[in-house]
This record gives C-alpha cells, structure tokens and sequence, in this order.
C-alpha cells in the first residue's frame, strides 16, 4: 500500500518542559537523528512524536512501520491516549486491508469520539473510504472562515468528493457519547438499595406478629435486596479494577 498521508492533518503534541526538541530537528535529518537519541531518555513523549513525524512527514524513518509501533507504546504507557490515536491512524496508512488494520482504526475511532476531536474522527474515516461528515465545501470561504473550520476540527475540500454539508448542518450533528461503564452496576446497586428499603418497611410494619405472609415475602425481599447489592458491588469493583489495570488497550 502506497503511504500517500494527509500532511495538513498531521498534528504534533506538545512536549514535557524537562526536553526541548530543537526547531531544526523538523528541517533536517541529521538534527533529528541527534534529537532522537537525546529524547529517548529525557522525553519518552517528544522521542515518540519525533518517530512519528519521521514516519509520517518525512522519509528519514528507516523502518516507519517499527517507529509507529514503538511511539504508540510509548504514548500509550504515559496516557497520551490523543497522540496515541493519531499513531493508530498512521500505522494503518502503512497496511493493506485486513484484521489488524481495521482494530487500528476501531480504536483510533473510540478514541478519538471520547475526545470530540472532529479532526481525528475525520481521518478514520477517509482511511475508510467512508463518508465524512466533517467534510467542509471550502469553494467560496474565506481565508478566515477556513481558518475557523480548521481550527474546530472540520475539514476542507474542493471539487468532486465534496459533500457539500453547510456548517451548520454539521454543528446540528452531535458526536456519539461513550457509555460510562459504571452504569449498570450503579444500576443494579440502586435497584438492590430500593427493594432492600421496601422489604425493610414490610418487616418494620410485620412487627412481632406470628409468622405470616407478610413477613416470609418482606424476608425474601431483604435477601433478594442483598444479593443484588452485593453483585453490583462486585461488578463495579471489576470494572474499576479492569480500568487500574489496563488503562488504554494494548497496541493490537
């Protein structure tokens, strides 16, 4: 597959204060090849954009597909989860059609929509051949209202492929919200807390009657109240613990 990228879509992530990486290292190779191995130790961050922008916006990566690799890793291990996406993005640009390069872009996609960033969304899906509906006419803007799109993460075309979309049509258009795993055990526990409550009254108001109906039904309810509690404690206690402990997924 030939890697033809969008250059103008390419972002840079700003880096940590402990490493400065020198204006000429983006200019010349041989800045960049000392950045590199300076950065490796000082700034694991700005040592992972500069592999990408080396694999991405120049030819001087000598194995692109290796230094995509490695700087999502490196991304993904100190929680840069929108420079990681971009990474995603780029290494699939590198890979024919296929398993691997779909889990890329499904990723990049969920990452990228947790963010509302429209940009990233809209490189997914040109990567897709898909439909973009952040897709801007640019034919008779402004040098400033294409400023402003660009800016609000939309994208500008000219000619055919063009979806034409007005602005405001595209704001109308919401991006899908994440669900919040800790919903359904919030869920259940809230469930087991109210039938716990309505089975307590119906103790409470037994009082110390013989052995009813009353008192079997408010006793099973209590029980049942219980066991729901103690699941959706439980499922919330995994979901918390799955998210410590995996807090990005790994590079597929």
């Amino acid at each position: 597959m030939n890697h033809n990228p969008d250059l103008s879509i390419v972002p840079v992530a700003t880096v940590s204060e402990t490493y400065s990486v020198p204006d000429e290292a983006y200019n010349d190779e041989e800045v960049w090849r000392a950045a590199v191995k300076e950065s490796r130790t000082m700034d694991p961050v700005a040592y992972a954009e500069l592999l990408r922008y080396a694999a991405t916006v120049t030819t001087w990566s000598d194995d692109p597909v290796r230094d995509l690799r490695e700087g999502m890793r490196i991304l993904d291990e100190a929680r840069e989860s929108n420079w990681s996406a971009w990474g995603r993005v780029d290494l699939a640009s590198y890979l024919e059609e296929g398993s691997e390069r779909e889990q890329l872009l499904d990723r990049a996609y969920q990452m990228f929509t947790a963010e509302n960033d429209r940009a990233g969304i809209s490189s997914v899906l040109s990567a897709r051949g898909e439909e973009n509906p952040f897709e801007v006419d640019a034919a008779g803007l402004t040098d400033e209202e294409q400023s402003a799109l660009l800016n609000d993460g939309y994208t500008l075309s000219w000619g055919p492929g063009t979806h034409g979309k007005t602005r405001e049509e595209l704001d109308a258009e919401s991006l899908p919200i994440p669900s919040d795993p800790t919903n359904t055990p919030a869920l259940v526990i809230c469930t087991g807390v109210l039938c716990f409550m309505v089975s307590a009254g119906g103790i409470i108001e037994w009082g110390e009657a013989p052995i009813d109906g009353l008192f079997l039904a408010s006793f099973g309810g209590c029980l049942f109240s219980l066991s729901l509690m103690i699941t959706g404690i439980y499922m919330l206690w995994d979901v918390k613990r799955s998210a410590s402990s995996n807090p990005e997924d790994p590079v597929p």
